[in-house]
């Protein structure tokens, strides 16, 4: 749960106000995954300062993308705040390469990297 004067934040900020949501986090179990989901503008989906599960609905939203010039690509899964703008794609047959706004040349991996909506 987030508190008041977050939420009231996150209203305000709208998308540069983000929500990372770990689940599992303090499981040593290895039947229980850490899960981490990253809910960009909050307030534009809730309008209560609590979550049930619904938040687990946001992880299919970034799920869903595939690479294309405009959206976001966050090369390491587990650090989804450093993402750069896609610029180009060049695809052969299976393999994708990804120029970012950076100048950097990445080969697409989706098991390890996040793809995140232009509206973010």
């Amino acid at each position: 749960m987030i508190s008041k004067s977050q939420f009231e934040k996150a209203q305000i900020e709208k998308e540069n106000f983000i929500l990372h949501v770990i689940e599992n986090g303090d499981s040593e179990d290895p039947s229980q995954p850490l899960s981490h989901i990253v809910i960009v503008n909050p307030a534009k989906y809730f309008t209560k300062l609590q979550l049930d599960s619904g938040w687990r609905d946001f992880n299919s939203h970034n799920e869903d993308l595939e690479p294309e010039v405009g959206i976001y690509l966050a090369p390491n899964k587990n650090q989804p705040e450093i993402r750069y703008k896609i610029e180009k794609i060049q695809q052969s047959g299976r393999l994708i390469r990804i120029t970012t706004s950076s100048d950097n040349v990445i080969i697409y991996q989706p098991s390890k990297m996040t793809l995140f909506p232009e509206d973010f």
